[in-house]
């Protein structure tokens, strides 16, 4: 059972002492400075000792040895993306385990041994850096806690204290500028001149918001492309960097909806893929929506590519980037009408409208204008005779 005692009953006078048993059952205690302290960890420690339960692995294993345990499992059991294990594995090797002494055990980290660790670090990386360092400990720490190695985790608050707290909200679009409308038009007027290949995919993102990955990991199957039920069942994605296949960003599927004059280019570029297929003796028609000759995915790279030379010959700035087409096409949404900001954060993906909100909120330019297929371009618009 826990117990507070006066620091002078173990020499340390004016202190005191949390003496309690951990999850494993080991004797451990802890020194405060004040009464309050040590009677709000005590008051902690009673909240868990009635579900003490006995350790899942080796009470005494290191640091190095559970953080190999530890990524052994999350590749089991699947429970966050390959890309993020790698990068779990990256900082541990990095800056993590060289960190500390290699016999560190687990059950003996304390948090002073982590700020001192987190303070050395951030004198030679980044904010940015050290706080996925510190994050990528915290996240081990807290399966550590599960495991019944910990009472609780040491790196908890402890973010706080070392400026590696949450700031502003920060997202993938935060510091992506929008196109304006005449941008864009010039921008996709350029793109059907000198980049045909690639317009259907540039289109794609500026008016339907999917992100890259979703966009290149579309799949015939997941096109309606009748002109009532016109829509794209985005559900999965590709890793720009490791080409990896796997879901969207927040996990989950969704429906978003196609203009009429992203449905006639698809339709287009359809009838184009099958006369490839036929002149390539492919046989069959590739399952990818914008295939190479190989018949797999393109690549982000030669997208971005693409897209940097559409840039140059529109004469735009070179501040946009690829991610600007996804950004621009909730901007100009808004801006018609904000009342389809519900209607964005769905098409976007986003896991919270709260999201959009903060992200777009600062484009915005009250206007009059609404009307269906409001993204169109001129070029089309004219074709059309809209």
């Amino acid at each position: 059972m826990a117990k507070i005692i006066k620091g002078e009953k173990r020499g340390r006078p004016g202190k005191f002492i949390v003496d309690y048993r951990d999850y494993a059952g080991i004797r451990r205690w802890k020194t405060f400075d004040t009464k309050r302290e040590a009677e709000a960890f005590y008051a902690d420690l009673l909240k868990i000792q009635d579900v003490r339960t006995k350790p899942m692995v080796n009470v005494n294993v290191t640091l190095g040895d559970y953080a190999d345990h530890w990524l052994d499992t999350l590749k089991r059991t699947e429970s966050v993306k390959r890309s993020t294990r790698e990068i779990y594995k990256a900082q541990l090797r990095r800056y993590i385990l060289p960190g500390f002494p290699t016999d560190q055990r687990v059950r003996n980290l304390q948090r002073g041994a982590i700020k001192a660790w987190a303070l050395a670090l951030r004198e030679r990386l980044s904010r940015t850096s050290t706080k996925l360092a510190f994050t990528t400990l915290g996240v081990m720490l807290n399966a550590a806690v599960e495991d019944g190695l910990l009472p609780m985790n040491p790196c908890r608050g402890l973010g706080k204290t070392l400026g590696l707290g949450k700031r502003k909200r920060h997202s993938e679009e935060e510091d992506v500028k929008p196109f304006s409308g005449e941008q864009v038009n010039i921008f996709m007027e350029t793109a059907r001149r000198v980049a045909p290949h690639y317009f259907p995919i540039l289109l794609t993102l500026y008016q339907s918001g999917v992100r890259i990955g979703e966009c290149l990991g579309l799949q015939w199957d997941d096109l309606t492309l009748d002109p009532k039920g016109r829509e794209i069942h985005v559900q999965r994605s590709i890793d720009n960097k490791t080409g990896e296949i796997g879901t969207p960003k927040n996990g989950t599927a969704r429906h978003v909806d196609l203009s009429l004059e992203l449905l006639d280019t698809l339709k287009k570029h359809k009838v184009g893929v099958t006369e490839q297929t036929l002149r390539e003796g492919w046989g069959q028609m590739p399952e990818w929506v914008f295939p190479t000759v190989k018949k797999g995915p393109i690549q982000y790279l030669s997208v971005w590519k693409a897209f940097k030379k559409v840039l140059k010959a529109a004469k735009l700035p070179d501040h946009f980037a690829l991610h600007s087409l996804r950004h621009t096409f909730a901007t100009l949404h808004l801006e018609l009408d904000q009342g389809r900001l519900l209607y964005v954060s769905r098409q976007l993906g986003h896991s919270s409208i709260s999201i959009t909100a903060d992200v777009y909120a600062k484009w915005l330019k009250p206007t009059d204008k609404a009307a269906a297929d409001s993204l169109a371009t001129d070029a089309w618009k004219a074709a059309a005779g809209a």
